[in-house]
């Protein structure tokens, strides 16, 4: 998942710097890659709507995902499934206790 910081179209000139920002988020703990890829694009001379794209790099860039990232980020997309799961283990055992406590005992009278 990823949210651009700054427009992705923007022109270069020689007098000052452009910058591009994400925000990435893994959507996994470990080892993961990040593909950059940068191209040019500039109007064709002597056309009105014509574009051209000159890629100009090509980067793999190798990132490791911390593991309380990866854990916080499940818990806060999953935690329904999780606390659901949780409910029906509780209720299991408790049903489990209560037979157990109420076991040979005529409930009927």
């Amino acid at each position: 998942m990823w949210r651009v910081l700054t427009n992705d179209e923007q022109a270069v000139s020689d007098d000052d710097f452009t910058t591009w920002s994400w925000n990435v988020q893994p959507l996994e703990s470990g080892q993961q890659k990040l593909f950059l890829d940068v191209a040019m694009r500039f109007k064709v001379p002597g056309s009105k709507d014509e574009v051209k794209f000159i890629p100009t790099l090509n980067r793999v860039v190798d990132v490791r995902v911390d593991r309380v990232f990866a854990a916080k980020h499940f818990v806060g997309q999953e935690w329904k499934w999780i606390f659901g799961t949780m409910g029906g283990i509780i209720v299991f055992l408790a049903g489990l206790t209560w037979k157990k406590k109420f076991k040979g005992t005529d409930l009927r009278s």
